[in-house]
Formats: structure tokens, sequence, C-alpha cells
């Protein structure tokens, strides 16, 4: 960009009002805006390196009332920002989560808008690849498919096309790195929708299929048969289209569409709605858990294991700061606890089956808030056994100052090698700021377990600390390929910014992926954090992808 357009960028820029930021974090910060008295807006502004024009230019010429309309794309120095229209409502999660599971004749209206809007995108050649409930708005004329963070455009012959794996559940399971994704990708998601919205309970679950066989007995026969073969594993039999899927739906054995109700007061843009609801305890407290889990993902975890691309070495460097960083200061106490969460994961857990076994502890952890979403930084080990883990996964809960559980995520990674330790930098969170952070290490066992393998090694060195643009602090340092095992294929690295205080406990993480160097290359790499917290030091860590 020359001067002249700088300046007409940031004029544009500058002439919107920020009413309310909804979200802000390493891909970006979504805020909610006004120019001249107009709108509201929805303004997105995407980090340059992460931004997918092509998708965004696609997406203005989508004509359906089910996605977002287009005001205006420009560029800025470190960004490329996006204007689109504001749709009043609440996510199909908080809807679900505060008036219940919907009827099947609501939830099949939720699902034929659904497929129009995909269908939609996917005539201009973009895959959605993040239908989940959360990024459904319920609005006062139907629902409307939001977020297209992760969208990217179909290429034909391409391989794989991510290294963002979507939201566990609702992702299909050519997204975890095997496949392309495509039209099809939607349709299972949107299926997965389907079920979620049939039975209030998230298809990770453990109870999920038996809640969903309760919902659809006595219901139309093409209800279900729709939901099995939009989620059915191998994509070639599923429906082909939306289009398929949305025809199906309205076979005359299904029950007449309705409208979709919720609460007039409930408004939401993007993810910026707050669950308000007091939650469950704990579900997680059963030792069937992790066995019920382990069943029901048996056949993904099968596929993802010929496909997902594993963590290699560990590259660190320190970088201290002579001084308290400027960024604004964390609330004391999520700053105070950071490294006092509760770590159930850190007495490790040990797993075996007939022929190999594995440990995976947690050595430390810890987090801090902004704008009540958490950033946090945890290191991991395979501390014991001859086996790597293939999918080592933390759970994660989020507790208020009652001890009620407001949120629980859960992270898959990737391969930890014997003896490995890891560090990953990462968010999670709903944006109401918890009192108390509790990680668990869940049990590696059976499909989780692979055979041990030569791991690449890395150098990180010259790293920098700088600031930028707009609150930005820069991590940057040279990042070199020193060894890699023969047949060596891997395209990315996963970098972790991992912020310390001065007695070296971990106050909060960030994450970034860069392409691989080539064995013995050195290639300059950056974690771009936005406010971060008051840190005394930074540590950089890299795994392969």
């Amino acid at each position: 960009m020359n001067d002249n357009q700088v300046m007409h960028a940031m004029s544009i820029d500058d002439a919107y009002h920020t009413e309310h930021v909804l979200a802000h974090g390493e891909s970006g910060v979504t805020e909610l805006v006004t120019i001249d008295g107009a709108g509201p807006f929805v303004r997105k502004k995407i980090p340059c390196a992460l931004a997918r024009r092509t998708v965004w230019s696609m997406l203005a010429d989508c004509a359906s009332p089910r996605l977002p309309r287009i005001e205006a794309t420009y560029e800025l120095p470190d960004y490329f920002v996006v204007i689109y229209d504001f749709v009043p409502g609440t996510t199909l999660d908080t809807l679900i989560k505060k008036q219940g599971p919907l009827s099947p004749a609501a939830a099949i209206t939720l699902a034929r808008e659904l497929c129009d809007a995909a269908e939609e995108l996917h005539a201009h050649g973009i895959v959605h690849r993040d239908i989940s409930p959360n990024n459904v708005i319920i609005a006062a004329d139907g629902a409307h498919l939001i977020d297209l963070g992760i969208a990217r455009m179909r290429v034909e012959g391409a391989i794989k096309d991510t290294t963002s794996l979507g939201t566990w559940g609702f992702a299909s399971p050519e997204q975890y790195g095997f496949a392309q994704t495509d039209a099809r990708s939607d349709v299972y998601s949107i299926g997965r929708v389907l079920g979620f919205s049939l039975t209030g309970i998230r298809p990770d679950d453990e109870t999920y299929e038996h809640a969903l066989g309760n919902c659809l007995d006595g219901a139309p026969a093409a209800l279900g048969c729709a939901i099995t073969r939009a989620c059915a594993f191998e994509p070639s039999a599923r429906f082909q289209s939306a289009a398929e899927m949305a025809q199906a739906l309205n076979s005359p054995s299904t029950p007449k569409s309705t409208e979709i109700h919720f609460n007039s007061n409930e408004v939401s843009a993007d993810k910026a709605s707050n669950n308000t609801q007091k939650p469950r305890r704990d579900p997680y407290k059963t030792k069937a858990h992790a066995l019920g889990k382990l069943i029901s993902k048996l056949v993904l975890f099968t596929a993802v294991l010929a496909g997902m691309l594993a963590f290699g070495a560990i590259a660190i460097s320190s970088l201290h700061a002579a001084q308290e960083n400027d960024g604004n200061l964390v609330a004391s106490p999520q700053a105070a606890q950071s490294n006092d969460a509760d770590t159930t994961g850190q007495a490790s857990v040990a797993s075996n089956n007939d022929h190999a076994t594995a440990k995976l502890s947690i050595v430390e952890s810890g987090w801090s808030t902004e704008d009540g979403y958490v950033h946090f930084g945890i290191g991991l080990k395979n501390s014991a056994g001859s086996a790597a883990i293939a999918f080592p996964t933390v759970k994660i809960y989020g507790y208020d100052a009652s001890d009620n559980l407001i949120f629980a995520d859960e992270k898959t990674y990737s391969d930890i090698e014997p003896g490995q330790t890891v560090y990953f930098g990462d968010q999670t969170g709903n944006g109401t700021a918890p009192a108390r952070i509790e990680f668990k290490a869940v049990e590696p066992s059976g499909v989780a377990l692979d055979a041990a393998s030569e791991a690449p090694t890395y150098d990180i060195f010259d790293v920098v600390e700088s600031n930028g643009a707009d609150g930005m602090r820069l991590f940057s340092a040279k990042l070199k390929l020193q060894s890699a095992p023969d047949g060596f294929d891997k395209n990315q690295v996963f970098l972790s910014a991992i912020l310390r205080d001065k007695q070296g406990k971990i106050i909060a993480g960030y994450n970034n992926f860069i392409d691989c160097p080539t064995v013995g290359s050195t290639v300059p790499v950056s974690v771009d954090v936005h406010n971060a917290p008051t840190h005394a030091s930074c540590d950089i860590y890299a795994a392969q992808w």
C-alpha cells in the first residue's frame, strides 16, 4: 500500500464509531460499529497474514438472506477489514441452553435454512467448515449462518486444505487433515447441528446417540434418515449437496415448517452472546465418560490417525523483558491464580492397550483473561511408556466465584513422543471471565496411542519483543529446521508464545501457524498478541503440525 492508499483507508476506518467490542484474539478484532447514525454494523479486523480475501470477495456476491451482507472491505497496514450487516438475535447454542431443544418441525426449519445458506456459499466455491451452534444466529426472520473465519475456497485436486479443525463434534472427519473439505463437509455439520437442536446435547457427548434415538422415536422416518445420511463417515455416502439435503427434509413425511421462537431481549452478533443460565456442575465426573468418549470417537480417530499431521520436536528461546510490559494489566485474581489453577492432570494419567503404554501429564499451566476469554499456556508431557500419544487431549473447565461451572472445553493436539514435553498457547471460554480454571489430562488409550517415531528438531533464536499498531505486541524470532527424518513431508509449524511473570509462572499463551522451512533453512516467524498482559518474559516454542 502506498501512502495515499493508507491515508484513504484510515480515514474510512476512523469514520466508524465503535459501540462495543464483541471479541478479539489472535484471529482479529470484531466490533459493533455505527457510521453517521447508520447501523449498527459488524466490523471485523483480520490480521493481513490470516485474511482470506477471496472468500470475503465471493461472499459479497452471495445473495442469500441467511448469510452476512457485506457492506465494505478495505485494507489497513496491519489488517484486512470487513464491514457487514448486524443481525439482532441469539446464537442457537444460547437459545437451546435457555429454552431447551427444538421440536422436530422447528429443527427441520432450521436445517432447511442452513442448507439454503450453505448452498449459496457452495455455488460461489466457498466451504464454510465451521457450521456449529455458536455460528448460527436465530433472528426474527429465521436462521443466519455467520463467522467465515476458517472458510476456504474449494481447490480442485488438493489433497488437504486445513490446519484449522473447526468445532469438535460438528466438524466433519475429513477436516482433521487427511482430505480436502468440500460441500459434503458442510452437509455433515448441518446434520450434526440438526441432531443437537433436537437433543440439546453436543454430538461429542457420550449421551448424544441415545438421546437422539429417543427424539427420533415416533418422529417421521425421513428425519432420522436425513440425519444418518448427512452424518455418514464417508463423504460419498452423504447427501452430495446442501440442496439435496434440503430436498430430503422437504419430504411429505417430515413435519411442516414452524417458526423458531426466542426471547427478543437476547441480542447477539457473531460469538458475543453470553450464557447467563446457571450451568451444570462438571459433567465429566464419572469414569464411564472416558470409555464412552473413546467408543463414540473410535471411527473418527481411526481416520484421523491415518491423516493427522504430527507434532515434532520442541524448540525454545527465552526473551526476558528489562521491565514490565506497558500493556493492559490483567486483573489480579486471574494473574495471581495463573499457576494455581486446578491441574488434575499433573497427577498424570496412565493408559495401556495390548502392545503400548503411555502416560500424559500436565507439567505446568497458567492463564489470564481478556474480555472474558481465557488465554492459556500449558505444558504436556508423555512421561512414561514406549508409545507416542497420538491425540493428547485436555479438558478445560471454567468456574465462577461461587464455583459454578460456566464453561467446559476440550482441546486435542497432535503426537507427543515418549519422554517429550510440548507447550501450547491457546484460547478458550465463552466471554464470561472465570474465577478459577481446571485443566484435566484425558487418559490416552486404544487408538490414541501410536508407535514412537523420530521427530524433527528446531532452533529458535534472535527473539525480539516490540510494539505494533492498535495495541498489538509482536514476538518475533528466527526459526531453523535443523533436522528431520527421511520422508518428512510436513508443511506447517505450530508456534506458541508462553508469557511468564517474574517468578517464571505462566500467565498466558498464544499461537500462530507458519509454513515449515526446508531442512537447514531459516525463516522469520512471529506471534502477534493483542493487548498482551503484563509479563516479565516470553518463551517461544515450535512444534510440527
